[in-house]
């Protein structure tokens, strides 16, 4: 029974877990197993992914007193894993979540709110704990955003959805920086969502590494890496009478470039709107608070001179008694 799984970065083999507690990896074109071994001890079920260029596997599952812990492994001597670091003594099943671009490993946990992370290395000890997101809402599941919708104009470097009982909440990681704008070295070319091979080639035993688009947005338009999928509709049939009739000239494209300039000027148009609708009812809030100071200054006078005319009423009241002796 298979709990988790996942390709290797050129589609050549395929990992999985199984309910066995094994890590096996496959040829899935030859049809052969080739490595089969125990990843974890514990009774949850283990889940598995493939570190990116640095060729690691990594399992998460648990040990046999139930503490939540991660290996990882090289799929070309499984015999051994590389490292094994415990995490927590939590009960839910660990999520792992790898960023190749930035070499950083996300763990969620089920049923808990906290997401670590970790950076991984090609040396030992293979794995350096970064830190970890807190927060006191569970998630039953998460999923990692596809980088190239990431801002990279705010240096947001990774997203994850947290799916709870009734809502899906989005989980921003961002490196901070002195200068705004574009960082070469925090956003490499990114996966393109765009296959590399087509099923006849890859049956035919080709691998090739992911396609992979520019995330600068001057350049990341017009970038000529990923090949189209653009649909295309069958061309309607034409009388024969009538062939002379030549199409019209395509509209030229705008640049990419301009493009997106007009767009960061609407945003930005946007954003300004917004200040100042912020801004006007910022304004009504401090004049609300300001009318509420006043008639609780004039609650408090009123109650001192109710207080004051008390006391001398009190005051009369003994006088006259003093008299009256």
């Amino acid at each position: 029974h298979v709990q988790s799984l996942d390709w290797s970065p050129d589609g050549s083999h395929i990992a999985v877990t199984t309910k066995s507690k094994e890590l096996v990896i496959i040829d899935p074109r030859a049809g052969n197993v080739l490595s089969r071994v125990q990843c974890h001890t514990g009774a949850k079920a283990a889940r598995v992914c493939y570190l990116g260029s640095t060729g690691f596997l990594l399992t998460a599952g648990t040990t046999r007193s139930a503490s939540r812990e991660f290996a990882i492994w090289d799929p070309t001597n499984t015999a051994e894993p590389l490292t094994r670091e415990e995490v927590d003594h939590a009960s839910g099943t660990l999520m792992p979540f790898f960023d190749e671009d930035t070499s950083v490993l996300y763990l969620a946990g089920r049923g808990d709110g906290n997401i670590r992370f970790y950076e991984i290395v090609q040396d030992a000890p293979y794995a350096h704990g970064l830190s970890q997101h807190q927060s006191s809402v569970p998630q039953k599941a998460a999923c990692a955003l596809p980088k190239r919708a990431c801002d990279v104009l705010k240096t947001e470097v990774f997203r994850l959805f947290k799916i709870t009982g009734n809502d899906i909440i989005p989980v921003s990681f961002s490196v901070p920086r002195r200068v705004a704008g574009f960082h070469a070295d925090l956003f490499p070319p990114a996966y393109a969502g765009v296959p590399a091979l087509t099923a006849a080639e890859w049956l035919a035993g080709d691998n090739k590494p992911a396609v992979r688009v520019s995330l600068e947005p001057a350049t990341a338009a017009a970038t000529t890496a990923a090949p189209s999928l653009a649909f295309t509709p069958k061309a309607a049939s034409t009388p024969a009478a009538a062939p002379a009739a030549a199409a019209a000239p395509a509209a030229p494209a705008a640049p990419a470039a301009e493009c997106h300039c007009a767009e960061l000027l609407a945003r930005a148009q946007a954003a300004e709107a917004r200040v100042a609708e912020l801004e006007e009812e910022l304004a009504d809030e401090l004049r609300t608070v300001s009318a509420l100071q006043d008639e609780v200054a004039l609650l408090k006078s009123e109650r001192i001179m109710a207080s004051a005319a008390a006391a001398n009423a009190a005051a009369e009241d003994e006088d006259e008694d003093d008299w009256q002796e």
